[in-house]
């Protein structure tokens, strides 16, 4: 940390990669270094905005959180505004610590910069470079998001709604530069808030490792050629992204090694269940028989697995064999502690195939609180079954990009 000031009832936390506002002891918020609202805590309710100008709320004692509608967005912006102009005053006031009161002057003169016009300006600069990105891992929120392919080479399950807008592509060479120039341009110093690279959409495994890793490896010069330039970006060699079970079980023979020499540390895999009749309903691709050979493919190219899984899918119908088929695929598989498993609470998509079943079934939504004692229950049973790896909530409703 560069420095912390304190000062009239405020404290200022200077950090190398943000900046951090309080007002003792009621609120706080951080901003990029660019000068853009990142989160805040406001009233016992947190706020995170994302570089495409999206914006989501959740309240201290709320499993779920939701995106703002625009009114919303921009009272919550009024909100960051006149914390920093507040703290301004007070902060420099009679501040006669010449590198500190430099330092807090650039900043929150970059806080001022941005009007609420300005920023919603943002939402048209990040769609001249990405895609919309609906979905991340948890312990990869503040990845870098390389778009290398857009949407999903399946998108037919029954249940997911996430790439509706898009069909599958791959990216070329030309695209892929404008592509990483222009993300870089978009996120500016604040780039400095990304740990990771992640390589979108759904999954781009699916390509041939001939058509595959010369992008990743037109990607990796880029990402090392803006960083020589002076962009202070992730590490090129730390990589992560989606696949299906098919694109990763079927190299197994050859392995993953070309890619862990690339970098990649963690691969994501969407099961969503261990329960086979389940499976069949919610049109996964392929088989859960493949899934061991995928989790293989991983671990022996030294690559960790997260295994995604939903929870509060079929319903009470499959309420049991759903928790129990799932702790017994996930404890047979040859999982350790840097490997982890990922429970998200489902979400009905209305208009999708699984939602018309779901009405002809009678099947009903489970209610928040049952799906938290389902994601509670199936963690016990995972750990009961005697696997080593970690299981952790994944709610998809805390993710905005």
């Amino acid at each position: 940390m560069i420095g912390r000031i304190e000062r009239g009832g405020f404290r200022a936390y200077l950090q190398p990669n943000l900046t951090a506002i309080e007002r003792i002891p009621i609120e706080i918020a951080k901003w990029d270094l660019e000068g853009r609202p990142v989160s805040a805590q406001f009233d016992e309710r947190f706020f995170r905005r994302g570089i495409s100008h999206a914006m989501m709320t959740k309240g201290k004692r709320e499993r779920a959180g939701r995106l703002l509608g625009k009114d919303e967005k921009r009272a919550a912006l009024e909100r960051f505004r006149r914390l920093a102009e507040d703290a301004r005053k007070a902060l420099l006031e009679g501040l006669d610590r010449a590198v500190e009161r430099r330092e807090l002057e650039e900043r929150f003169a970059r806080i001022a910069a941005w009007d609420v016009l300005r920023l919603e300006e943002e939402e048209q600069r990040f769609s001249d470079v990405y895609r919309p990105v609906p979905i991340l891992p948890p312990d990869r929120v503040l990845a870098f998001v390389v778009q290398l392919t857009e949407g999903c080479p399946w998108n037919r399950c029954s249940f997911c709604g996430l790439y509706p807008d898009r069909a599958f592509r791959a990216k070329d060479s030309g695209e892929l530069e404008g592509h990483v120039r222009g993300a870089i341009r978009l996120f500016g110093r604040s780039i400095l808030l990304r740990r990771s690279v992640f390589l979108g959409d759904g999954d781009p495994f699916v390509l041939s490792d001939a058509k595959l890793l010369p992008r990743i490896d037109r990607v990796l010069d880029l990402v090392r050629e803006e960083s020589v330039s002076g962009a202070a970006l992730p590490s090129p060699g730390d990589l992560y992204a989606f696949a299906r079970v098919r694109s990763l079980a079927r190299r197994l023979p050859s392995g993953l090694g070309p890619f862990r020499a690339r970098g990649f540390r963690r691969i994501y895999l969407g099961v969503e269940t261990g329960d086979p009749e389940l499976f069949r309903l919610l049109r996964k691709p392929g088989s859960l028989e493949e899934l061991p050979d995928a989790v293989r493919a991983l671990k022996e190219s030294g690559i960790a697995a997260g295994l995604i899984f939903l929870v509060g899918v079929g319903g009470a119908r499959f309420r049991e064999a759903h928790r129990e088929e799932t702790a017994r695929i996930v404890s047979s598989l040859p999982l350790d502690a840097n490997d982890i498993v990922y429970l998200s609470p489902f979400r009905l998509v209305e208009g999708s195939a699984y939602a018309r079943w779901a009405a002809a079934e009678g099947i009903e939504p489970p209610a928040r609180a049952e799906i938290g004692a389902d994601a509670r229950l199936l963690a016990e049973r995972i750990r009961a079954a005697g696997s080593p790896v970690k299981a952790a909530y994944y709610p998809l409703e805390h993710f905005v990009y």
